[in-house]
């Protein structure tokens, strides 16, 4: 996840997953397991798609 750019922090049982550095959009909470793992498992709820256009001026 940090290759990818998301911040972690590590405490209190617990990893916070933040999509940032500014860390004010908290991504994901996740507590640690008997086996000190962080098991995380995301599941689509909607499939989305997106339109951008681009109109250039002269």
């Amino acid at each position: 996840m940090v290759e990818h750019g998301y911040y972690l922090v590590f405490g209190s049982s617990t990893v916070e997953i933040f999509d940032d550095r500014s860390m004010k959009n908290l991504v994901a909470k996740v507590s640690m397991t008997g086996n000190r793992c962080f098991p995380l498992s995301l599941k689509y709820a909607n499939s989305v798609a997106m339109k951008a256009t681009i109109e250039e001026s002269t």
